[in-house]
C-alpha cells in the first residue's frame, strides 16, 4: 500500500508471521525526536496510524501490535 503520505511494505527480516514496515514518504522525519508541535506533523502521525487501521482491515489482520522504531539505533 502506499498513498501520498506512507508507504507499506512487507519486512524482509520479519519477527511475526506478519511484519508490516509503515513509512511517511517524508524526509525530513527520522525519528520522533524531529517531530514538531504543528499541525503538519500531528496530521501525518495521525494518518500514519489511520493508515495501520486501514491495511489491517484490508487484510483481515486483527490482534495486532504497532511498534516504532527511532533513528539508527532502534534494537
Amino acid at each position: 500500500y502506499q498513498d501520498d503520505k506512507v508507504i507499506v511494505f512487507p519486512s524482509r527480516r520479519p519477527s511475526a508471521q506478519v511484519h508490516l514496515i509503515f513509512l511517511a514518504k517524508t524526509h525530513r522525519l527520522h525519528s520522533l525526536i524531529d517531530v514538531r508541535e504543528t499541525a503538519e506533523d500531528e496530521a501525518l502521525l495521525g494518518h500514519m496510524m489511520v493508515t495501520v487501521g486501514r491495511v489491517c482491515r484490508e487484510k483481515n489482520i486483527q490482534g495486532y501490535r504497532v511498534v516504532m522504531n527511532n533513528g539508527k539505533n532502534h534494537t
